[in-house]
């Protein structure tokens, strides 16, 4: 579903009748869930990052994920050429790392575990390559997962995770746009702070939140946008009509945010009353991994953009904090290190790939014997 911001407080009726869709035309929760993705490149919740709960950040199989990756490498093929016609050292220089990303990937096939990307020569330019986004963004599922998981257990049920999105009207001033964004988004959560020293804001519902920018760009122009996993106190709803008027008054030119229960939480509250010992199964957890794909996902859609308006974003964008945080629940830092983690106790072997530059395709160079299981270091 794209946003879309129209002028003044008119909503966009054009999608309101369809089944499954609410008044700004965006799918429902369960009708997103239950879509079929067959692209990680152009679709917003995708299969390729839907790996459950057992191998949060890990590969589903092998030759499906080298596909991936040269799906990945060849839409970026002209970014290279795009990044130096702009000139410069700076630019130069990421040409060239983007060039030879991932020129080698090693995956390890385990005897009782899915497999795992262990190594590759990653660019880590996320705004640039849409395979060092996807890793990036299976690390931020994996390590929120645990974090979101965390919070309900020692809650225990008292805060509900939730799902916010803030919009702000569409510009041809990429720049610009972003950085109103983020001034709004200060001003919200400055309100939320204050709420009891000054007047009250629906804001101040939000015990903890994390943010993620994402940019699209449609007809008006550059869409920059933030989605969010928010905790409020399960006995405090949001006015939602409230809280559109404040982030009209915040931002001067938009009332299109959205908030959702995570559809995990809907599915664990019809079943029990103890529904936060239910998330902790491996069942809630794969669907919880399906909610923070909407939160976590890649920073724009780069089917949807050309050579030219992926690097005008990169640029823009220099500076810029895509992960933000309200509070130290979801205390949010960009990730080290794009590689799984090993499984230890198993027999595995690794499985090599080399880029191929004329072809552009991976071939396996080299399949490794089986070895003993690793033992741990503790």
């Amino acid at each position: 579903a794209v946003w879309r911001s129209v002028p003044e407080a008119t909503p966009d009726r054009s999608c309101e009748m369809s089944p499954g869709f609410d008044e700004f035309g965006h799918a429902f929760p369960d009708e997103v869930a239950a879509a079929e993705c067959t692209s990680i490149l152009n679709t917003n919740r995708t299969n390729c990052l839907i790996v459950g709960a057992q191998g949060l950040t890990s590969e589903t199989d092998i030759l499906r994920n080298v596909r991936v990756a040269e799906n990945a490498k060849r839409l970026v093929q002209a970014v290279p050429l795009a990044l130096r016609m702009r000139g410069g050292k700076r630019l130069s220089t990421q040409a060239a790392a983007l060039e030879s990303c991932s020129t080698f990937l090693r995956f390890r096939e385990f005897a009782e575990s899915r497999p795992r990307l262990m190594a590759a020569n990653f660019c880590k330019l996320h705004r640039l390559c849409p395979w060092c986004a996807r890793r990036r963004a299976l690390k931020l599922m994996g390590e929120h997962v645990a974090k979101t998981l965390k919070v309900m257990e020692e809650k225990q049920g008292e805060w509900l995770p939730c799902m916010m999105t803030l919009t702000v009207k569409n510009g041809q001033d990429l720049r610009e746009r972003i950085g109103h964004l983020s001034s709004c988004l200060g001003k919200a959560n400055r309100r939320r702070q204050n709420a009891v020293k000054q007047r009250w804001s629906e804001f101040a519902r939000v015990e903890a939140a994390v943010w993620h920018m994402e940019v699209s760009k449609g007809k008006g122009g550059w869409h920059p946008h933030v989605h969010g996993l928010v905790m409020r106190k399960t006995a405090e709803r949001f006015d939602v009509d409230a809280l559109r008027e404040e982030w009209k008054e915040i931002t001067g030119d938009s009332i299109f945010l959205r908030v959702d229960l995570l559809h995990s939480v809907r599915h664990a509250l019809s079943a029990s009353i103890g529904w936060w010992k239910l998330m902790q199964t491996p069942e809630f957890k794969g669907r919880l991994v399906k909610d923070l794909c909407e939160v976590f996902k890649y920073p724009l859609k780069f089917a949807g953009l050309s050579p030219e308006d992926i690097v005008e974003v990169a640029e823009q964008s220099r500076g810029v904090r895509w992960l933000r945080e309200w509070g130290t629940t979801f205390r949010a830092s960009e990730p080290d290190v794009l590689s799984d983690d090993a499984v230890v106790g198993q027999l595995w072997r690794d499985h090599v790939y080399k880029w191929v530059v004329e072809s552009l395709r991976y071939e396996c160079s080299r399949i490794g014997e089986w070895r003993e299981p690793e033992v741990s270091q503790w």
